[in-house]
């Protein structure tokens, strides 16, 4: 018996310790900003976020009280079948409140938004949305067996949820370890829990070269019981989830904080796949740059636009921070790496048709009981020469 309740110190002993350790442990990415002048604006958007009013927990003054220690700028509420019609587009507690809902039904499972359309019977239309696609964003989910809305705007390439539960599926010991040790250092444990989805990636860019798609973030933030295997674990916060990742608006002109204008401005860029998506576990990415640019015309071609072949297109790129870690930009053509470079600025000559995109990636040192690994920091949307 005394053998047994030695062990069992030990044990809790050893935990103990080894989160302490955890507790200090910092990821160190990164040394130092990068001094550039900036020429779009950036802001920082959390999407499909649910209240207490359909699955969530949290009211919205309290989730914008989570949302504001990131610094978020934006929260787009997507409450799973709302029953009334939606509340105006708003700012409170300095922060931009957007209405939008996750419908899903029998035959179909998407998000929506629009800043004026608020009428909650419309969003359930699929018809409505097919005559009114200008007016409303329209993202369909990926990992469901339902039809999509075939005048759909992207996919939730990035769907924090599934993420989580297909690591618990396939990494059971892995996921146990950062249940453990989650109080001691919630950012790491969730980090672990995290993988690219090269799945989706590749579903993405096929279906990108037939037609116009955007890729979105889903945060799926509830701060209720998440699934990992076959039993439920009630974490993480809602300021947990928007620790890990967010998606970053790229536009011409600075917000006004008027929400009348605002709103159609973020719309806009949503719609148009002006942004791109940030893993911040990893650290900030406020400043990010990516455009293709034209010597001759000075013209500037933003994620989700298209341009025309030219001799002189030139994709460009700037990181805000400078990396300590070997990290490296990667250029996709359709889906199929082409190109990289290791540098915090820099262009790849574009002279071929083609869909392009960015992947940033950084090799990240874990403590035990993981090493070295390549961790995709910035996804940009897509660009399409034509």
């Amino acid at each position: 018996m005394n053998k047994f309740f030695i062990g069992i110190s030990t044990l809790f002993l050893g935990y103990i310790a080894f989160g302490f350790y955890l507790s200090f442990y910092s990821l160190n990415l990164f040394s130092k900003d990068i001094k550039i002048n900036n020429l779009f604006y950036n802001y920082k958007i959390q999407q499909n976020i649910y209240t207490n009013i359909s699955i969530g927990s949290g009211t919205f003054q309290s989730i914008t009280a989570e949302a504001q220690q990131v610094k978020s700028n934006f929260l787009l509420f997507t409450d799973l079948n709302p029953q009334i019609n939606l509340d105006p587009d708003k700012y409170v507690m300095n922060m931009g409140h957007l209405f939008g809902a996750k419908i899903i039904n029998e035959d179909r499972s998407y998000t929506v938004y629009s800043p004026n359309n608020k009428i909650v019977t419309n969003y359930t239309d699929p018809l409505f949305l097919k005559d009114h696609k200008n007016e409303i964003l329209v993202i369909n989910h990926m990992n469901t067996t339902k039809k999509w809305i075939e005048t759909g705007d992207g996919l939730d390439v990035f769907n924090l949820k599934n993420s989580a539960y297909k690591v618990g599926l396939n990494k059971k010991i892995s996921t146990l370890w950062s249940l453990l040790f989650y109080p001691f250092n919630s950012r790491l444990s969730l980090l672990r829990l995290y993988r690219d989805p090269n799945e989706e990636l590749k579903i993405f860019d096929i279906l990108s070269q037939k037609q116009k798609q955007n890729m979105y973030l889903s945060s799926e933030a509830t701060a209720k019981a998440i699934p990992f295997a076959n039993w439920l674990v009630k974490f993480p916060s809602y300021e947990n989830i928007f620790e890990i990742a967010s998606e970053r608006i790229i536009i011409t002109s600075e917000l006004s904080h008027n929400i009348k204008n605002d709103k159609i401005s973020l719309f806009r860029a949503l719609k148009s796949g002006s942004f791109y998506i940030s893993i911040d576990s990893l650290g900030d990415s406020n400043g990010f740059e990516s455009y293709i640019s034209d010597s001759n015309t000075n013209q500037y071609t933003l994620m989700g636009d298209s341009t025309q072949l030219t001799t002189n297109l030139k994709l460009h790129f700037k990181l805000p921070k400078e990396p300590n870690v070997f990290h490296e930009v990667v250029l996709y053509k359709n889906g199929e790496r082409i190109d990289h470079l290791n540098t915090v600025s820099g262009d790849f000559i574009i002279k071929t048709k083609g869909v392009y995109r960015l992947q940033v990636r950084l090799n990240v040192n874990l403590p035990f009981p993981d090493a070295h690994k390549w961790l995709t920091w910035i996804f940009t949307n897509n660009f399409y020469v034509n």
